[in-house]
């Protein structure tokens, strides 16, 4: 599911945004830990899913995409970035899904 900027920029306030994106830099937050217990194993079985009906690529190696992941996290943990992202919401997420080529036909 795709979230338009303008709809989860609106549902998320500034100030919750802010906070949210604080306790996440700090490191072992509920956030982080949450992820590691209940999210990785739900990423791996999405990932071998996706692989299965042929919406992710099979030559990817699921080390490769938590690798990517990683990158990601790391990156959204950094104290100064969190006024950055919020703007850039839609963009990052097509990023993400999609790369710099684009969707392709479904």
């Amino acid at each position: 599911m795709m979230f338009e900027k303008s709809d989860l920029a609106d549902e998320i306030g500034e100030k919750f945004f802010q906070d949210f994106m604080l306790d996440y830099s700090n490191g072992k937050s509920y956030v982080e830990e949450l992820y590691i217990k209940e999210g990785l194993p739900r990423l791996i079985e999405l990932f071998n899913v996706g692989k299965e009906q042929g919406h992710i690529d099979q030559s990817i190696s699921n080390e490769a995409m938590l690798l990517y992941l990683q990158m990601f996290k790391e990156f959204m943990q950094r104290k100064d970035i969190a006024q950055t992202l919020l703007p850039l919401t839609e963009d990052l997420t097509k990023l993400f899904f999609y790369g710099i080529v684009g969707e392709k036909d479904r």
